[in-house]
Parts: structure tokens; sequence; C-alpha cells
């Protein structure tokens, strides 16, 4: 319709914010790593369900915290995100950088 319409809310309830220790994401990423080859190849199909329970019972075992599966993986994701996007901006002022001096 109208640009003048107001979009539709989403009637999820919102999220808690969750803060994660250093400690905690470093369980996280060393957990995710020493069971790469199970991500990839340990569980048939699309669903992970179960891999990121058995990740989020590690890091809640090692950190005395108590995360889910799911916000293990949403997490991860979020790091693996946000360090792709760190290299982008490293690479682009490096460009411009080499760029200035030419």
């Amino acid at each position: 319709m109208s640009s003048l319409v107001p979009a539709r809310r989403s009637r999820r309830p919102a999220r808690a914010l969750v803060l994660w220790s250093d400690d905690e994401i470093q369980a996280l990423i060393d957990e995710r790593r020493s069971r790469n080859w199970d991500y990839w190849y340990g569980y048939p199909g699309r669903s992970r369900v179960q891999f990121w329970e058995i990740i989020a019972g590690s890091v809640n075992s090692n950190c005395g915290s108590n995360y889910t599966g799911n916000q293990c993986k949403r997490k991860f994701a979020s790091l693996v995100s946000e360090y792709n996007v760190s290299k982008l901006i490293l690479y682009i002022d490096i460009f411009n950088i080499k760029k200035e001096r030419d």
C-alpha cells in the first residue's frame, strides 16, 4: 500500500539481552572448533539441534552458565559475522590507505 501505512509489528516478545563473559565466549569457540568434524559430518540432514545442545552443555559445565543450544548457535553465528565484517572493514581501510599513497 502506501508508505504512510505503518509497518506491521512483530508479535514476538522482545528477547532479553544476554551478556557473555570472555571465558564463556572462549569456551564456546573452543568447543565448536574441537567438534568441527561433528558439525559438518556427524549430523545427517540440516538439523543440528542436538549438536548445539551438546555444545551448550559443555559450555555450561565449564563456565557454570545456563545457555541453551539455540543461544550458543546464535552467539557463534554472531561472532562469525562480526569477524567477517571486521575483516572487510580492515581490507577497505588498507585499500584506501594504499590508494591515498599512490
